[in-house]
């Protein structure tokens, strides 16, 4: 999925993603193996900024997502990888359960199990006033936004993106409170 989204968000003018030189992902092949371009520059995590140039960089970033959201698919919902579904709340559902089975998997107490099914099932009708999926990245934290000359450059790192509701990319925004 991660080659599929770099592919797609090439169209991108307002920020650099990795050019894909070469993969191969085959079940039967001896070396699965990615080739990418190096991208430089420094992570924004690892940047000290001015408040001016914070802001400068924040609208660039803003202005990249809306570009990027504006690459919608007819295909479906969700992640690539797990099958595409044909409604929002059919593929958030399925990711949630997903996360859920994992943690029980590893024995995790989930506390209050019931009563989040409960909400998403309530939430079938507002996830659905997604009718359209969009490109989202899904991993937009300050690591994975890179600088050059303090102005943003590229965004890298797409093996999280997925088709589905922009609201998405702008939780991502602030994993590690780099974004204010």
């Amino acid at each position: 999925s991660e080659v599929y989204f770099y592919e797609k968000f090439a169209q991108v003018k307002n920020v650099h993603f990795p050019k894909v030189y070469g993969y191969d992902f085959e079940e039967n092949s001896d070396y699965k193996y990615l080739i990418m371009e190096f991208i430089e520059g420094t992570m924004l995590s690892s940047m000290k900024l001015t408040e001016d140039e914070n802001n400068q960089v924040m609208y660039d970033l803003g202005k990249a997502m809306a570009e990027m959201h504006n690459i919608t698919c007819d295909e479906g919902f969700g992640y690539i990888q797990n099958g595409l579904k044909s409604t929002w709340d059919e593929a958030y559902f399925f990711m949630a359960e997903n996360v859920i089975k994992n943690a029980e998997s590893k024995n995790a107490k989930i506390p209050c199990l019931s009563e989040i099914r409960k909400i998403f099932a309530e939430s079938k009708d507002l996830l659905n006033t997604v009718q359209t999926p969009h490109y989202l990245h899904f991993d937009l934290w300050a690591g994975n936004v890179m600088l050059k000359d303090k102005k943003l450059y590229a965004l890298i790192d797409c093996e999280r993106a997925m088709l589905g509701d922009v609201m998405g990319d702008f939780i991502s925004l602030d994993y590690t409170g780099a974004f204010n």
